[in-house]
Formats: structure tokens, sequence, C-alpha cells
């Protein structure tokens, strides 16, 4: 694969992580009203903001290079592995919907923002949708590995039913 093409490969992922990460959240958004996780007006608007901003970082100079090199190497690349944990580090300690952001150096944990966790919700949602799975799945067996207040633990465990009927309703959609 040229430099080229690997350079095009990475940027569909992008696109198409993003626009997973869309519909999910548009058979999400309307679960959401009238039912107990009703979300304000504010919060929604917040929220659809960030979705359709989602991962813009990973185009930045800072993302793009690591994670291209790793993930869609060149024939003429060396695969480095410091490359894609600088890149991988920049975007979670860039981005609040990755739980990572809220881990202080010290080792404190400070709640999520309820619109970072719904849109790290769509987030886990895309990538169930390119992996055939749900979020729950991914939650069950990655639970001991990810670090979340009580109060964002409880919220993650409370939403992930919906999450998950968002992602079959999308998979749905696409069948």
């Amino acid at each position: 694969m040229t430099y080229e093409e690997s350079t095009k490969a990475y940027s569909n992922y992008i696109d198409e992580h993003r626009a997973n990460v869309e519909a999910i959240w548009r058979h999400l958004e309307p679960l959401c009203i009238g039912t107990f996780f009703w979300l304000d007006d504010c919060s929604r608007v917040t929220l659809d903001c960030l979705i359709k901003n989602h991962d813009m970082s990973k185009s930045s100079e800072d993302e793009f290079y690591g994670y291209q090199q790793f993930f869609y190497t060149a024939d003429d690349q060396v695969k480095s592995e410091e490359s894609f944990k600088y890149a991988w580090n920049h975007h979670q300690k860039h981005n609040r919907h990755h739980w990572e952001y809220w881990v202080m150096a010290d080792g404190t944990v400070l709640p999520m923002t309820g619109v970072y966790m719904l849109e790290m919700l769509c987030d886990w949602g895309a990538m169930s949708l390119k992996f055939g799975n749900l979020p729950s799945d991914f939650y069950k067996q990655n639970q001991h590995n990810i670090t979340l207040h009580g109060n964002t633990q409880r919220g993650v465990e409370n939403w992930l039913p919906l999450i998950d009927r968002a992602v079959r309703a999308a998979k749905e959609t696409r069948a």
C-alpha cells in the first residue's frame, strides 16, 4: 500500500467512525424523550454539537500520523508504537468523551459530565457497529480496565441498555 493509499484508508476509517457515532445518536436521541433517561433541551443540543464534532482531533497533526502509520502502515513506512502511543495519549487527554480524560495524574477520578458520558457511550456504540457486538458486552469484558468515578459508573450502567437498543436499531436500519 502506498503512503497516499494508507492515508486515504485511515481518513475513510475516521469518516466511517464519525458517521457511526452520529447513527447511534440518531437512534438514541428519541429514546431520551419521555423516558426515565430524559435529557433537557440544553443537554440535547450540546450533545448534538459534540456528536457532530466527534473525534475531530484525529485529523490533527498531533494524532493523524501516529494512528495512520500504526493501523494503516504504508509499504515504505516503519510502524512506530511510540508515535501511536503519543497520538493516543493526546487524543484521550484532549477529548472529554474518553474516561481517561477524567483521571488525574495523581489517580484522582473525577465524575464525567453527563453529555461527555453519553458521547463516550455513542463512541462505544459506533465501535459495536464496526465489530458486531454490543456496548454492554464491551463494558463487561473491559470493566476491570476502565476507571470511572462511582457516579459515572452508575450512569454508564443505567444508560447501557438504551445504548444497546440504539445499536440494534442502527444495525436494523443498515440491514
